[in-house]
């Protein structure tokens, strides 16, 4: 191959990714708007708390006792914004805040009887809402949704990460 024609193929190339590229924003931006993610006051599935609050139930649901930085780890915010989130959610009387044992500065979370009707409440509506959107997609497609999601969600983290060495430094 010349290279006037190596040349034009590179920029063939280049201009698909760009066309991807403004495809793929456009569906994410589309996709957030849609799903409700934007909604200050209530969940994608019409519960009236914040997105992060509901993260912060089903995290504590499924591990009971989890360490108030475990909690801020796995759901990828800073440990000042779950400190805060923390604090609303015992305020609402959703969870208790608990020292551990052996070390009093390490806090353990769990849920409270109406914290545990408040995450049961958010997971049915969850599943409610996904079987829903699940429903839409031809049985064909879901195998190959659910892999791009999983390979989406693993490139967010890293970029996460990345980001946030960055602003560690």
């Amino acid at each position: 191959m010349s290279a006037s024609r190596r040349s034009r193929v590179g920029a063939r190339a280049e201009v698909r990714f760009e066309e991807q590229l403004a495809a793929f924003e456009a569906g994410i931006v589309s996709f957030v708007r849609s799903f409700g993610l934007l909604e200050p006051g209530q969940t994608p599935c019409g519960q009236p708390l914040h997105v992060s609050q509901a993260h912060a139930l089903r995290e504590i649901a499924a591990r009971p006792g989890i360490m108030q930085n475990e909690l801020a780890r796995e759901i990828g915010l800073a440990r000042a914004t779950v400190s805060e989130l923390v604090g609303q959610l015992v305020e609402r009387g959703w969870i208790t805040r608990t020292p551990a044992e052996g070390d009093r500065r390490v806090r353990c979370l769990d849920l409270t009887v109406p914290g545990a009707r408040v995450a049961a409440d958010i997971a049915d509506a969850r599943r409610e809402l996904l079987a829903g959107m699940l429903g839409d997609v031809d049985r064909t497609e879901r195998a190959a949704l659910i892999a791009a999601l999983d390979r989406l969600a693993s490139s967010a983290r890293n970029h996460a990460a990345v980001r946030s060495e960055g602003l560690a430094r």
